[in-house]
């Protein structure tokens, strides 16, 4: 499997590389709605495209679930539990400040 670099583009989207997720990207969950500006958390509800962009359950209902951008069909987007930034154990957290570093 090829391995994206982070940041780099996915059939248009951002893809964010996390090689200890075996090869999986994860999605960049927007914090606001594309069209109103709503305030939009980890675990709140939202609609995405093919292309992640987000919008509040309102402006998808008036949308009718299709992006104004790319004409596709708007998804629920999956919700998180936690942040990214979180780690489950010290082995991957080690591994991430000796990163940053």
């Amino acid at each position: 499997m090829a391995v994206p670099e982070t940041g780099a583009a996915v059939h248009g989207a951002q893809c964010v590389w996390n090689p200890d997720n075996d090869g999986a990207a994860m999605l960049r969950m927007k914090s606001t709605c594309e069209r109103c500006s709503a305030s939009l958390g980890l675990t709140d509800r939202a609609f995405i495209c093919s292309f992640e962009n987000t919008f509040c359950p309102q402006c998808a209902e008036q949308l009718e679930h299709r992006c104004p951008s790319c004409q596709a069909e708007l998804v629920q987007r999956p919700a998180r539990t936690r942040s990214p930034t979180e780690v489950p154990d010290q082995g991957f957290k080690a591994k991430l400040e000796k990163l940053l570093v």
